[in-house]
């Protein structure tokens, strides 16, 4: 990197004379690199108001800034990043971006992840923003069963039917619509159910289950009890285009 020249002192010491630039330049011509380093961060043990970047002394000092609660207060969760973004009603928001985890047996079994971000304006903290946002990621090996939901079973006509019976699905498909030109598939309709229980039903009657304003499926009671609760049903299975509304129906 340049020329080094030594002389013995007075004292017997040995003096070094380096010199960089010029002809002693590495590859010629003037060296405009940066001066050598003579700081390094092994020898310090402690150090105040000052930290060696690039083995060069740098300037630093650290100040304390009030935030607000994180992720209102939720205990145990991590933190993944912080950081600042502008929006457009609140300006530059600050914000800190944490997880946590919690498995559960099911079925089926997986790991739950709830993201946590607090967001805040650094001239008042007192303004906080917090979002969560749960995501799950299940266990494919999990073993599949069967799942359940409760519609409104509804009979049709004036008179009114019988009442209390419970409708449980028990199968789930798709259904092609016809005949016609174009044959259209209903999917995710009701193609098996079990109608049980209730009061006052007779055979023949008709009944629907319906979600909102949509008939599920249609059946017919085809055997009752002596007080007339319902101990079986055949599915109308042309029935599933049928349009179900007005109000010439009650809750059963």
């Amino acid at each position: 990197m340049g020329a080094i020249k030594t002389r013995e002192l007075a004292n017997g010491n040995i003096e070094l004379e380096i010199t960089y630039g010029g002809l002693e330049a590495p590859f010629g011509g003037v060296d405009t690199s940066a001066p050598p380093a003579y700081i390094d961060p092994k020898c310090f043990a402690a150090v105040d108001g000052f930290i060696v970047v690039d083995n060069k002394l740098v300037v630093a000092s650290f100040n304390s800034y009030a935030t607000s609660p994180l992720w209102s207060s939720t205990a145990g969760v991590t933190l993944i990043g912080f950081g600042n973004f502008y929006s457009l009603n609140y300006g530059t928001l600050n914000y800190a971006l944490g997880y946590k985890t919690s498995s559960f047996s099911g079925p089926p079994s997986g790991v739950q992840y709830t993201f946590y971000m607090t967001a805040w304006n650094p001239a008042d903290i007192t303004e906080v923003y917090n979002d969560t946002l749960v995501f799950s990621l299940y266990n494919t090996a999990t073993p599949a069963t069967n799942a359940s939901v409760t519609l409104q079973l509804l009979t049709q006509g004036t008179i009114p039917g019988g009442n209390g019976a419970v409708a449980s699905i028990t199968g789930i498909g798709n259904v092609n619509i016809g005949p016609g030109p174009v044959i259209e598939t209903i999917v995710g309709v009701v193609t098996a159910v079990s109608v049980l229980g209730g009061t006052g039903y007779t055979v023949g009657e008709t009944l629907y289950l319906v979600q909102g304003n949509n008939t599920t499926a249609q059946v017919t009671v085809s055997a009752v009890d002596g007080s007339g609760g319902i101990t079986a049903v055949t599915i109308n299975a042309a029935s599933y285009s049928i349009p179900f509304g007005g109000n010439n129906y009650k809750m059963a």
